[in-house]
């Protein structure tokens, strides 16, 4: 080995582990998202649907459950025999660190939701 070459192998073996790593904490961000978007979902599925059976205040059972879930309602509305359900949920801490590292604002995630009795 050439005494030019000494420690070439250092270098290459610390910038691949660098590239494994960042695409690591890329995949874990994605794979937290994509949780967050199911939870998400969840909740306003079930919220919707306990909107739907209840009598009185169909509002405040889709709040109540969506609340229980997590969630926080920002938009609810009866629609004939349907109730349309809107939630959101806050980004995954890996995800907002993110955004706020690019300068952006702090994500969220929305679903909406339609039940009817």
């Amino acid at each position: 080995m050439r005494s030019a070459d000494r420690g070439s192998a250092t270098i290459l073996t610390v910038a691949l582990v660098c590239v494994l790593m960042c695409c690591g904490v890329v995949g874990l961000a994605v794979v937290q998202a994509a949780l967050v978007t199911a939870r998400a979902q969840t909740a306003a599925d079930l919220a919707a649907l306990a909107g739907a059976q209840a009598l009185a205040d169909p509002c405040g059972a889709s709040a109540a459950v969506a609340e229980a879930n997590g969630a926080v309602i920002t938009e609810c509305r009866v629609e004939g025999p349907d109730v349309v359900v809107a939630v959101e949920l806050p980004a995954p801490p890996l995800v907002e660190r993110m955004a706020l590292a690019a300068g952006r604002p702090s994500p969220v995630v929305s679903a909406r939701a339609r039940a009817g009795y």
